[in-house]
């Protein structure tokens, strides 16, 4: 996890108490999670190793709960069907829940989701535009509260509103 990303979900944790799903959160260089002392976390990646509860493809519609927080920190770059992510993302939140999100932006050079190094051969790889993921996430009936390029970081945080009645 490179300081940008830690930066960016310091600004939007909390250290109430509540659950927690990091999606792609397999620990590979580092995590923001322990930035919500509070939360009980799930982590779903689509491959097993450090920190990983749940293996599975968060492509595909499933269903591991509801929470109030949802991570999805450097994994897009690295998904073709990456809107497919934050549609999982967005169907994990409850109401009033907070999803945040870090991908590689415009211009960051292509970088390995399955090593700490290069990219393997045929792993994919795309950056993804602040302007990209804002449609996505409206798209799934998010508010999005900031969703900006931040040098060479996309970077996102939305929320599911609150149920009322009337």
């Amino acid at each position: 996890m490179h300081d940008a990303v830690a930066d960016y979900c310091r600004a939007w944790a909390t250290t109430g108490p509540g659950t927690g799903l990091d999606i792609g959160g397999r620990d590979l260089n580092g995590h923001p999670r322990d930035l919500w002392p509070g939360v009980r976390w799930l982590v779903l990646d689509l491959r097993p190793g450090p920190g990983v509860d749940v293996v599975a493809d968060a492509t595909v519609d499933q269903d591991h709960g509801v929470y109030d927080v949802v991570l999805c920190t450097e994994v897009l770059e690295h998904v073709e069907d990456w809107p497919a992510v934050v549609a999982t993302s967005a169907r994990a939140l409850a109401a009033g829940g907070r999803l945040v999100i870090t991908c590689a932006g415009p211009g960051r050079a292509p970088h390995s989701g399955i090593t700490a190094a290069g990219i393997t051969p045929g792993e994919w790889y795309r950056n993804v535009s602040h302007h990209e993921l804002a449609a996505v996430l409206v798209e799934h009936g998010l508010v999005v509260d900031d969703c900006r390029q931040a040098g060479l970081d996309t970077q996102a945080a939305a929320h599911r509103p609150e149920v009322t009645d009337g």
